[in-house]
């Protein structure tokens, strides 16, 4: 979070230690350690861009969550660059009497993807000690050379437990447009991520049973015209890869599924109608 803004800033990537992928760690140098919120460590090891070191004992990895931060041989599908406390924060804490005391301190932090020209904006909420209001100027301040202005409409998502029945999609229509992110217990959690909508008026809101939906190590291409996108993805021969899609009307946001399987060469192709 603080400490990478330093790493980042001289080309290195931040690594965290080993992480515990279950709750119960029976025996081993500590005795029966019991890891309070596994999936944060976890999560906050990938968001480092560094790797992702399980630590668990023989039999009690949690594989289902080791896999949401990796494709089916183990690549780790990671943002851009490592994930760093967001700016307002900080001023935040310096300036507008918000506590700044681990723990009684909220961690807001930021990354993005980039592929191609466009990118997806990626925010973690921890420890949140009062709802604070999250902006899309703030958001966009975390890429790098971000666009000075931006007429275009944004789409804010949110996957509870992953569960896609329960996703949560904010229209973020222009730059003062903002999500609420609420007060939180200190073992919970929240991953946001932001997408901008297409002029065709789809919104690519990636692979939803990852920590990284829209990794540049997962999708390779992106094209489109005013009634197609095309999205090439890159993976596991024989792996499929689900991606999911906003499409904005008069009515709301629908959101739909495509699937293909990673052929021979690494690679398959989504498109959208």
């Amino acid at each position: 979070g603080r400490s990478s803004i330093f790493v980042n800033a001289i080309g290195l990537a931040p690594s965290k230690d080993g992480v515990y992928t279950s709750r119960t760690e029976p025996g081993g140098s500590e005795g029966d350690f019991v890891e309070a919120r596994p999936e944060l460590e976890v999560l906050v090891a990938l968001l480092s861009t560094g790797p992702v070191q399980i630590a668990d004992g023989v039999g009690f990895s949690d594989k289902a969550l080791i896999m949401r931060t990796c494709s089916e041989d183990g690549l780790l599908l990671k943002p851009s660059k490592a994930m760093t406390a967001m700016d307002f924060s900080l001023v935040s804490e310096a300036f507008g009497g918000a506590k700044g005391e681990f723990p009684a301190r909220s961690e807001i932090w930021g990354t993005y993807s980039r592929i191609g020209e466009e990118a997806w904006m990626h925010v973690l909420a921890a420890d949140v000690q009062n709802a604070t209001s999250l902006s899309l100027r703030d958001v966009l301040n975390v890429v790098e050379s971000p666009p000075s202005s931006t007429n275009a409409t944004y789409l804010a998502y949110h996957v509870p437990d992953f569960d896609v029945t329960r996703i949560k999609v904010v229209s973020m229509p222009f730059v003062g447009s903002v999500v609420t992110l609420p007060a939180m217990d200190p073992l919970d959690h929240e991953l946001w991520h932001f997408a901008k909508v297409l002029p065709n008026g789809v919104g690519i809101l990636g692979e939803l049973d990852k920590f990284v939906p829209t990794s540049p190590q997962r999708i390779k291409g992106i094209s489109f015209d005013s009634s197609h996108v095309l999205v090439v993805v890159v993976g596991f021969p024989g792996e499929e890869v689900r991606l999911f899609f906003a499409h904005e009307s008069a009515g709301g946001i629908d959101i739909s599924e495509e699937a293909c399987v990673i052929g021979k060469q690494g690679d398959c192709t989504i498109v959208v109608h």
